[in-house]
């Protein structure tokens, strides 16, 4: 007979601390247009792939990377360590260069990271105004968000992690089109989503960004950890795009109440049918899918 692990608080506040939004909005607020600098580039050198798949972030042992970005002369990638708390940029000639994770202006930052691209032979412009967000203000005009909290950074990127093994696993026995598990830092959520590649209208007068995402029949979770277009917002839990209606509607499966942070996952019987299992993941467990 199958015993149930029961965590302590301790082990529960290690996989998924604390994570109120006030405590650290002003370094949220600064990480968001960091990885915005760092997603632009990536937007203007790498191909187009379905639903902007070619523009997020992968989740590594020690933060975010881009992964592999084409350049002229072969490749890089620019990885953000919140281990050791700096920004490495790494190209496939063997070149390096690295900038501090630490308090300073998103214009100091997007200045160093494009002489220091510059430096290693790559050359890009970028669209330096920052994207979903409210009252953007260009990079290299703001000077407003300047703040970096190590602590803060170090219950963010672990709640990621703990994300990301979620989205793995309920991902796997999926048949249909499945989208890798990236961080979209325009929105600066954790995300995954599975599609019947069953194509729809997108609403009329829409974005060019929900265009190109929301034009096939798909289910998507998200983890925000903070603010979403200047409303707080942090929780596991997205939407669907389908042409008719869905069998089964948000389902909560569990909570942790110091972060703020609620699980949520729309469960479709369209495709699949989800297998009743267990799985302990960050101190809450989610079951009965």
């Amino acid at each position: 007979m199958a015993t149930k692990s029961i965590m302590t608080q301790e082990e529960k506040e290690y996989l998924w601390p604390p994570l109120p939004l006030e405590a650290w909005k002003k370094t949220y607020e600064t990480l968001h247009m960091w990885t915005q600098v760092v997603g632009k580039v990536k937007v203007e050198l790498c191909p187009f792939l379905n639903q902007w798949w070619e523009v997020g972030f992968s989740v590594t042992a020690w933060g975010l990377t881009t992964s592999l970005i084409p350049s002229p002369t072969g490749a890089f990638q620019v990885t953000f360590d919140f281990i050791n708390h700096n920004l490495s940029l790494c190209t496939s000639a063997g070149k390096r260069k690295q900038l501090a994770l630490m308090p300073r202006s998103v214009a100091d930052f997007y200045q160093h990271f494009m002489t220091a691209l510059c430096a290693l032979g790559i050359e890009v412009k970028i669209n330096t105004t920052p994207s979903e967000v409210e009252n953007p203000l260009p990079f290299e005009q703001d000077h407003t968000h300047h703040a970096y909290d190590p602590e803060y950074v170090n219950r963010w990127w672990p709640i990621l992690v703990q994300v990301n093994k979620v989205f793995q696993h309920y991902r796997s026995s999926f048949l249909g089109k499945s989208s890798p598990v990236l961080f979209y830092w325009g929105s600066f959520d954790l995300a995954e989503a599975r599609s019947s590649e069953k194509r729809v209208t997108p609403p009329p007068g829409a974005h060019r960004i929900v265009r190109l995402s929301e034009n096939q029949e798909v289910i998507e979770s998200g983890f925000w950890p903070g603010l979403v277009r200047g409303r707080p917002r942090g929780r596991l839990g997205r939407k669907g795009s389908a042409t008719g209606r869905l069998r089964g509607r948000p389902r909560r499966l569990g909570s942790t109440q110091e972060s703020g942070a609620t699980l949520y996952l729309n469960n479709s019987e369209r495709r699949q049918r989800w297998s009743v299992r267990p799985l302990a993941i960050a101190g809450v467990c989610l079951s009965g899918l």
